[in-house]
């Protein structure tokens, strides 16, 4: 409830809306479309995988709006992993200290030295920034029965060439996607799996067990290279190094 009251109450700072009284009997406004609202709840970690804080947003219900009417062109921008990785490579180059801050309610709240940032955690040091997704991973793991899995050396069979597999029998598209989704929020740190997640990701509409063999082949390789990530250098060189 405390996550609620802090968002009614920034609303009403900001002077979000205004509120007025309905004509008796009426259910709606003459001359304007009645918007209605609802809550969308959200649970935030850190960088220990554990629940940091509940948030909550209080959002307009868009599907009754009506564009040019209700509203005109929304644009909420949102940076791109290659443009965050780019600024993580300059400041390891430059020797400068990454900090963090959250936009709430229109203000800037300090979140210190970047620790851990949309399931990635980092670490600075002298020898410069190291970027990794392992408690991510290991919760992937898990979800899909795999935390006990055999470790592989490597995400797919050398000389391997997935196939459509039309006469093979068809798995559980629903979950194959979700692991898909899954390895792919891990390309941000493991361009490793690049290939390989790219590849099964080419069979979701229709999933067989030679696709389920080759994805579970990925997870098993990612089981034994939880700790792997991206290392920026801080020293002249070699900027760029795969770690684990």
């Amino acid at each position: 409830m405390d996550a609620v009251n802090q968002e009614i109450n920034a609303i009403e700072k900001n002077k979000t809306w205004k509120l007025i009284t309905l004509p008796e009997g009426a259910n709606v406004i003459e001359g304007a479309n009645v918007i209605g609202v609802k809550w969308i709840y959200k649970t935030k970690y850190n960088e220990k995988g554990e629940v940091d804080k509940y948030k909550v947003r209080l959002v307009a219900k868009r599907y009754n709006q009506k564009h040019g009417i209700d509203y005109d062109e929304v644009f909420s921008p949102v940076a791109r992993w290659d443009t965050i990785r780019t600024i993580i490579a300059l400041a390891a180059k430059e020797n400068w200290k990454v900090f963090q801050l959250d936009v709430k309610s229109a203000f800037l709240h300090d979140l210190g030295k970047m620790k851990y940032f949309l399931r990635v955690e980092v670490t600075q040091s002298k020898k410069g920034i190291f970027i990794n997704q392992h408690k991510y991973a290991s919760k992937i793991l898990s979800r899909f029965g795999m935390e006990n899995c055999n470790k592989v050396s490597s995400p797919i069979v050398p000389g391997c060439k997935l196939v459509k597999d039309e006469n093979g029998k068809v798995t559980d598209a629903k979950e194959f996607k979700q692991m898909v989704g899954s390895l792919m929020y891990l390309l941000a740190t493991r361009p490793d799996l690049a290939y390989s997640v790219c590849l099964v990701a080419r069979y979701m509409d229709r999933p067989t067990k030679l696709h389920v063999a080759a994805i579970k082949r990925i997870l098993r390789y990612l089981k034994g290279t939880l700790t792997d990530g991206i290392l920026y250098k801080s020293e002249a060189g070699k900027l760029l190094e795969l770690v684990g």
